[in-house]
């Protein structure tokens, strides 16, 4: 029993590393700086945790210590529609096209996160919940 909890454990952990790992596929995040901010969007999930998250983007497209990553896209015609050809060109806007970025749990998909670095670490800062 004891063995089996272990080994639990050791394999959520690793995933959960896995997880964040899954950033450096991104090379547009190769610049990210310690203190710099990373928000993981969701395309669809908590409606009101979202669209704060998605103003907040189009508010700081322009923050070079602020990074966008807009994951589970259901359609880049609409979501280009929505945002625009601008939004889309700035460095620190980044579409996951691909849904290579894994959420640290499943429960957490629907809502947005913050990462941020330090010393050279990626960090779950907060999850944006109701």
């Amino acid at each position: 029993m004891i063995y089996s909890l272990s080994i639990v454990l050791l394999l959520g952990s690793c995933k959960r590393k896995d997880n964040l790992e899954c950033i450096k596929k991104f090379k547009q995040l190769d610049s990210l700086k310690n203190k710099d901010n990373l928000y993981i969007i969701p395309g669809s999930g908590c409606t009101g945790c979202i669209s704060d998250i998605e103003t907040l983007a189009l508010n700081n497209v322009t923050n070079p210590n602020k990074y966008f990553l807009f994951t589970k896209i259901k359609s880049v015609k609409l979501f280009k529609n929505r945002f625009g050809i601008d939004f889309i060109k700035h460095k620190n806007v980044i579409l996951d096209t691909a849904n290579l970025f894994n959420y640290p749990t499943k429960y957490n998909e629907i809502y947005p996160l913050l990462l941020f670095k330090e010393n050279g670490l990626l960090k779950v800062k907060k999850s944006f919940k109701p």
